[in-house]
C-alpha cells in the first residue's frame, strides 16, 4: 500500500463525518465561501490538528516518516479542495457557461489559498501556538490588511492569499510559506 493511501485511509476513518460535511459545502462555487470551508478543513481535519491533539505520535507508529505525513496531508488537502470545486463548476455550467480561463483561475486561486494557509497552520502548530487560533487571527488580519487602500493602491493585495491581486506573486508567496513550514516541521515539529 502506498504511503499516501495509508494517510488517506487513516484520515477518512477518523474524520469521515466532518469531511463529508466540508466536502459538500466546498461544492459552492463562490470563492469567498470556499476559503472559509477550506480553512476549516485545514485546521480541523489535517496535520495541524493532529500535531496539537497528540495524534501525531500515533501516526509516527504507521510506516510513515515526517516527510510522508506532511506531503500526504498536503495532497489530501488539494484533493478534497480542488475536486469538489471542479464538481461545483460542472453544476454551475448547467445554468451559465463559464470560460475555461475563469475555471482555471478559480482552481489556481484555490490552490494558492490552500497552500498558504496549510503552511501557516503547520507553522503555528510547529511552534506550539495551536491549530486554529493563530491561523484564524492571520485570516482576519489578511482580510483586513487586504481591504485597506492607500490612494487606491495596496501592495499587500498582490501577495494576499485571500485577495490574490497578482496570482503569480501570490502563488510564489504561498509556495514559500509551504516550503518554510515543511523545513520547520521536518526539523522542529512540536509533538505533545
Amino acid at each position: 500500500m502506498n504511503k499516501v493511501e495509508v494517510y488517506f485511509i487513516k484520515t477518512l476513518k477518523e474524520r469521515a463525518g466532518l469531511l463529508l460535511i466540508l466536502t459538500l459545502l466546498l461544492l459552492i462555487p463562490n470563492f469567498s465561501w470556499r476559503i472559509f470551508f477550506i480553512f476549516l478543513m485545514i485546521t480541523l481535519v489535517l496535520l495541524p490538528r493532529d500535531m496539537c491533539n497528540g495524534k501525531f505520535n500515533i501516526m509516527m507508529e504507521l510506516p510513515l516518516s515526517r516527510k510522508d505525513v506532511f506531503w500526504s496531508s498536503y495532497v489530501f488537502l488539494l484533493v478534497f479542495s480542488i475536486f469538489p470545486q471542479m464538481i461545483g463548476y460542472s453544476f454551475e455550467s448547467i445554468f451559465i457557461t463559464p470560460s475555461p480561463w475563469s475555471i482555471g483561475y478559480g482552481l489556481l486561486s484555490t490552490l494558492t489559498f490552500s497552500t498558504a494557509y496549510f503552511g501557516i497552520a503547520v507553522l503555528s502548530a510547529s511552534f506550539g501556538f495551536g491549530n486554529f487560533g493563530v491561523p484564524f487571527l492571520v485570516l482576519i488580519a489578511d482580510a483586513f490588511l487586504g481591504s485597506i487602500r492607500w490612494y487606491g493602491l495596496n501592495p499587500y493585495r498582490m501577495i494576499s492569499p485571500i485577495y490574490q491581486e497578482n496570482i503569480t506573486v501570490a502563488l510564489i508567496f504561498a509556495l514559500s510559506l509551504l516550503m518554510i513550514s515543511y523545513f520547520i516541521f521536518e526539523r522542529k515539529g512540536k509533538i505533545k
